[in-house]
């Protein structure tokens, strides 16, 4: 059996929050929320979080 690598795209949404860090989410993936003192770290934490979210749900979405 052969995998093939597909492009997803997700929308993040990004806030300050009181502590003047960044709270990271992608609406799509529940619970995929992450946080991020500077906007860049907020960013290379959502998109780690993705890709775990992924993996965790990908067998959910394979058949057999």
């Amino acid at each position: 059996m052969s995998l093939k690598k597909t492009a997803l795209q997700y929308y993040i949404t990004y806030e300050r929050d009181a502590r003047g860090g960044y709270v990271a989410s992608a609406p799509a993936l529940p619970g995929c929320v992450v946080y991020g003192k500077t906007l860049p770290a907020a960013h290379r934490n959502i998109t780690a979080a993705i890709a775990e979210c992924l993996e965790v749900i990908q067998p959910d979405y394979c058949t057999n």
